[in-house]
């Protein structure tokens, strides 16, 4: 037959014939599988709840279309499952089947049973040319039980593959529209525009240039208060850049982000196209001389000096991120801090803090953890830390695990631990005296090396150290030791970054230790800005 047509009424000697099949795969042509739902249903419908108490599931009042095959369900239906082996577990699916072969020709829900096992799968779903199974919803029927649990149902009926809901499956040929597309553009595409009629559009320009747009586009690029020029420094201290468009002077508010070539040695200025050196400046009038090469970084020109923004980084931006700030100290001493949380111990307790709101996240009581002897040194989100009079440590994780044990007397004062870095300690006996500062260990518990170091004879003042940690989104760690002790006077709020990256070398680090040792013990200014390698 070349031509088919539905559906006609018969007439008088012109018999219509229509088969269920017919009005089946007419709707299947342009309608999909699953739940039915309409705007004046409140609910999805044939929803699956499981009976409490019992080894029963009931289905809820609903409509789908399977294969073109419509079902309804009118009032709320009521599916038993089989009672489960004493050890075994299994998955009952509850499943709407279309059932084509002449004994059966209906549309029904059933209880598809699964098979017991100690760790079960749902059934798979038939789908043949007779049969074809939508799954609403699979629920899990535990061993030696006589009741289903509401929380092991799954509601299946809005996974695609399984149910879905019923939708249009008739598509819109966009490749005929393309080709008319194509076609029309290639018909006009050598035709030009039509010039370009000003109405008015170039007097309202924000610039004194109105006589074109790239006059006025040009005026703009050599406003720098509006859009900071960029450029790469000369020289050393008394820098110099180049900009194009070249400023004819220096403006008020005008800005520069500049890439620095070498590293300053004091105070730096700036000599933007040969117009003259201007000093640059921190925000309390203290000149700049501590810019790193390979650094780039923005000046404001304010009329008489270029003003650094946003110094971060040195030790005032982190002095002031920890000191600057108040901090309940209700909980004890304070020996972590992040972006998120503060960590404090008090005696044998750790207690973690939201920084944000104040909220007490977690307590840890480690007062069960070895004896007496052994006393809190200090807790990060990483772990905690106990020592005791041999200076034996153990370090441990949040739940208490042990993660590391250093039955050694070389190991004293306050200790942290962070993952992926390792841990460190305020003192560090290397055999002839001791070292106060900190000295790094690797996670396999090997001594590294001290980030700066003072050699005393005795060890009465090993435990004096204070020491708080700040970690800080970059990944960087910044460690402050604040001490009243007479021989380490020095180190009260020298402030010490160690970033993650592997930019400190063997000279730096040897160079900084003899600087460290150095007798005038003066180090106020030390901040340094490198990293171990890891």
């Amino acid at each position: 037959m070349a031509e088919i047509f539905k559906f006609f009424n018969s007439a008088p000697g012109d018999e219509r014939w229509h088969y269920a099949s017919d009005f089946a795969d007419y709707f299947g042509g342009v309608l999909s599988d699953g739940i039915l739902h309409t705007d004046k249903q409140t609910d999805l419908g044939l929803r699956v709840r499981v009976v409490p108490n019992t080894l029963t599931t009931k289905v809820a009042a609903g409509k789908a279309i399977i294969k073109g095959y419509a079902y309804e369900n009118t009032t709320e239906l009521i599916l038993k499952h089989d009672i489960p082996e004493p050890t075994l577990k299994r998955i009952d699916r509850i499943v709407l089947r279309l059932d084509l072969s002449n004994s059966s020709r209906y549309v029904k829900l059933f209880v598809k049973k699964g098979a017991s096992a100690t760790s079960p799968i749902a059934p798979t779903l038939q789908r043949d040319q007779y049969i074809h199974e939508l799954s609403l919803a699979q629920v899990l029927v535990r061993e030696n039980t006589t009741q289903l649990i509401e929380t092991d149902l799954k509601d299946e009926r809005m996974i695609e593959s399984l149910c879905g809901l019923v939708s249009s499956i008739i598509s819109v040929p966009t490749t005929q529209f393309q080709e008319q597309w194509d076609t029309w553009f290639e018909s006009v595409k050598n035709e030009g525009f039509a010039p370009y009629a000003d109405t008015g559009f170039k007097q309202n320009l924000k610039t004194t240039d109105k006589t074109t747009i790239v006059g006025a586009v040009n005026e703009l690029k050599e406003d720098y208060v509006r859009s900071p020029g960029y450029a790469t420094a000369t020289g050393t201290n008394a820098y110099a850049v180049t900009l194009n468009p070249a400023p004819t002077s220096y403006k008020d508010g005008m800005g520069l982000v500049i890439k620095i070539n070498t590293a300053s040695t004091g105070a730096t200025t700036i000599n933007v196209n040969a117009l003259g050196a201007k000093p640059i400046l921190k925000a309390n009038g203290a000149p700049v001389s501590d810019l790193k090469a390979g650094a780039v970084y923005s000046i404001r020109y304010n009329g008489t000096a270029f003003m650094l923004q946003g110094e971060g980084g040195d030790e005032k931006a982190i002095k002031t991120l920890l000191y600057n700030q108040t901090f309940n100290t209700t909980f004890g001493r304070l020996t972590y801090v992040d972006n998120d949380v503060l960590c404090y111990i008090n005696s044998r307790i750790c207690y973690k803090v939201s920084k944000t709101t104040g909220t007490l996240l977690k307590t840890i009581d480690t007062s069960s953890l070895q004896t007496s002897s052994w006393t809190l040194r200090s807790y990060t989100p990483d772990g905690f830390v106990l020592g005791n009079s041999g200076y034996t440590l153990y370090v441990y994780d949040e739940l208490s695990t042990l993660l590391y044990s250093l039955p050694s007397s070389a190991y004293g004062g306050v200790h942290f631990y962070i993952a992926n870095y390792g841990f460190y300690s305020t003192a560090y006996y290397n055999g002839n005296s001791i070292s106060i500062g900190i000295s790094r260990f690797n996670a396999s518990q090997t001594y590294v090396g001290e980030l700066y170091q003072l050699n005393v004879t005795s060890s009465s003042i090993i435990n004096s150290v204070p020491l708080t940690v700040v970690k800080k989104q970059s990944g960087e760690l910044h460690f402050v030791l604040n001490t009243t002790v007479n021989d380490l006077e020095y180190f009260r709020d020298i402030l010490l970054t160690i970033a993650t990256a592997s930019k400190i070398t063997d000279t730096t680090l040897a160079n900084f230790k003899a600087i460290s040792s150095a007798a005038t013990k003066n180090l106020s200014s030390i901040s340094v800005q490198e990293g171990w390698k890891q």
